[in-house]
C-alpha cells in the first residue's frame, strides 16, 4: 500500500497460493516454503546464484534480499553445481519436466499438482500455468475442466524419453505405452500376469505385484 508492504493473513483454514495470488484451501494452494531464502546485504565478494525450479535455462542472483531472474544464452543451460551457464550435456540440471518432440504447441500436466500444467512449444519447455479454481488439469483432454469431469491421475510416462513400456504403478496388472513423456496406450495382462519393469506380461501375483520363480527355478 502507498510503495509499502503490508503484511495480511488469510482466514482460518486457507493458505495463500503464490500462483494464483489468492486464498485458497490447503489442497489446493501452491504453497511454497522458501528453503533457500537471499540474505537481506549483499556481499560483492560472494555472489549468490539459485537454479530455477522448472526452467533449466534460467537461473536468480541474489539482490538486496531478493532472487532476480536471469536467462542463459540460447541453446545453455544453468549448472546449479558449477554456477555457470553451459551446454544442455554438460549440465548438472536435474528435471522431470519432458516436452513431447512435436511441432506447434502443447499442454503437459505436472507431475506433483493438479492444477498445474506446462507449457511446451516445438518440444521446449517456455512456461508453467495453473489452472482458475477450483480447475484442475485433465491428463486426458489436455485442458482444465472440474475436478468432477477432469483426469488427474499421476501420468506414469512423464520424464520418459522414447518408446518405452513400463508397468502401471497403480496397478502391475496394466502395461503402459510411452512416446516421449506421454502416454499413448494401456494394455491388460492376461489373468494370472503382471507387468515387470519392462512392461512385460509375467506370470505373477496381481495382489502382491511378485512375478513367479520360473518352473525350474
Amino acid at each position: 500500500m502507498h510503495g509499502r508492504a503490508v503484511e495480511r493473513s488469510c482466514r482460518p483454514g486457507f493458505h495463500f497460493d503464490a500462483t494464483a495470488l489468492e486464498c485458497r484451501p490447503p489442497a489446493a494452494a501452491n504453497c511454497t516454503l522458501e528453503t533457500d531464502p537471499c540474505p537481506p546485504y549483499d556481499d560483492p565478494e560472494n555472489i549468490i546464484f539459485h537454479p530455477d525450479e522448472n526452467f533449466c535455462n534460467r537461473f536468480h542472483i541474489c539482490y538486496r534480499g531478493e532472487k532476480m531472474q536471469h536467462n542463459c544464452g540460447e541453446g545453455l543451460y544453468w549448472d546449479r553445481v558449477n554456477e555457470f551457464c553451459t551446454f544442455p550435456e554438460e549440465a548438472d540440471c536435474p528435471t522431470s519436466i519432458v516436452c513431447p518432440n512435436i511441432p506447434g504447441i502443447s499442454y503437459e500436466p505436472h507431475p506433483n499438482r493438479c492444477e498445474s500444467y506446462f507449457i511446451c512449444i516445438n518440444g521446449n519447455l517456455v512456461d508453467v500455468s495453473t489452472c482458475s479454481y477450483p480447475m484442475i488439469f485433465d491428463i486426458h483432454e489436455r485442458n482444465c475442466n472440474t475436478p468432477d469431469i477432469a483426469q488427474c491421475i499421476r501420468d506414469p510416462c512423464i520424464g520418459t524419453v522414447g518408446h518405452v513400456t513400463i508397468p502401471n504403478p497403480e496397478d502391475c496388472r496394466e502395461v503402459v505405452f510411452c512416446q516421449n513423456g506421454r502416454l499413448i496406450n494401456t494394455q491388460m495382462c492376461p489373468d494370472g500376469h503382471i507387468s515387470d519393469q519392462g512392461g512385460i506380461c509375467q506370470p505373477g501375483d496381481p495382489e502382491t505385484c511378485e512375478i513367479f520363480p520360473p518352473p525350474d527355478a
